[in-house]
């Protein structure tokens, strides 16, 4: 565990130990906050994490971090609260456009004070809603981030996966071909963890990962730096450095035709389904970039529904 200072280098001023009495969570906005931007809710969300506080004078001050895009401790500006109306400003560099690019948030705090809606406005134009939870006072401690996990490596034909998948078998199980480099991939994890892991507290859900080579340049190392986002005991990871397995699943999923491997595909299967000597085929499956159906595409909130179903139909 860690405990980080509340607003950071960026504001080192504001020091906790001078930090004035805050009022009852039902009429304060000061606290640790963790939600999203949700560009797209269930297939595009930006996680971020707000922190806001009162300095020695009063002023209210905050920072935000963005892990999606390497952000830390970022000062806010603008800060303010008007009863339950909150809203701040956040500027960054962006290195694409060559610009400051400054975005506001404008909020509700919500009557027990344990959440903020409001909108998001980028760049001064395009607006997606936003969700904040609160998760303690300001200067809580916060869990440090996991500094490895399990990464097992894959022999071409997938014994290992096989083999775990089978010792499952009266289970319901995920299965994901997926990049640890790609960004859309690894917020595809933190969309599982969000919306099937976290809120589906079942022993009787697996998920098996396997990292690989999508965008041709990725390593082991590369994979076990990704695997942090997905902690949860009932997760199997592995790693493997070729196309084979992702080939061999162009056909079971309908994918023959498709010169690419069958990276960035989401199967589901049901209790009972087994391994043998063909490959298992899954009775749902999402993806991202192949030319499928469109109501295929990768949606968290989707799939948790149907593994929800498979375990209500045990």
């Amino acid at each position: 565990m860690f405990r980080k200072p509340v607003l950071g280098v960026a504001a080192a001023a504001v020091l906790l130990c001078h930090a004035i009495p805050v009022p009852a969570w039902s009429a304060s906005p000061e606290g640790l906050w963790e939600g999203a931007i949700l560009y797209k809710p269930a297939e595009a969300e930006t996680e971020i994490v707000v922190e806001l506080a009162r300095d020695a004078s009063g002023r209210l001050v905050g920072t935000i971090d963005v892990p999606f895009q390497d952000l830390h401790l970022v000062s806010l500006e603008e800060v303010r609260s008007e009863g339950s109306s909150i809203s701040f400003v956040f500027s960054r560099f962006s290195q694409r456009a060559n610009v400051e690019v400054r975005s506001s948030f404008h909020g509700t705090l919500s009557d027990d004070g344990r959440t903020i809606r409001g909108d998001f406005v980028e760049g001064g134009k395009n607006t997606y809603p936003f969700v904040l939870e609160r998760k303690g006072e300001a200067g809580s401690e916060r869990k440090e981030p996991a500094a490895s996990a399990p990464v097992q490596a894959l022999s071409d034909a997938g014994a290992e996966l096989k083999e775990a998948f089978n010792r499952e078998a009266d289970k319901v199980r995920l299965v994901y071909l997926i990049s640890p480099t790609c960004p859309v991939c690894k917020q595809n994890t933190r969309l599982t963890r969000r919306y099937i892991l976290d809120p589906i507290a079942d022993d009787r859900l697996r998920l098996f990962v396997v990292w690989g080579p999508m965008q041709h340049k990725e390593t082991e190392a590369d994979a076990r730096a990704a695997a942090v986002q997905l902690t949860d005991p009932r997760v199997t990871q592995f790693w493997t450095d070729d196309n084979v397995l992702a080939n061999a699943y162009k056909e079971p999923l309908g994918l023959a035709a498709d010169p690419e491997p069958a990276w960035d595909s989401y199967m589901l299967f049901p209790p009972g389904v087994r391994w043998g000597d063909a490959l298992p085929v899954p009775s749902y499956f999402m993806w991202v970039e192949k030319k499928l159906p469109a109501e295929t595409r990768f949606n968290a909130e989707k799939l948790s529904e149907q593994v929800r179903r498979l375990l209500a139909a045990r």
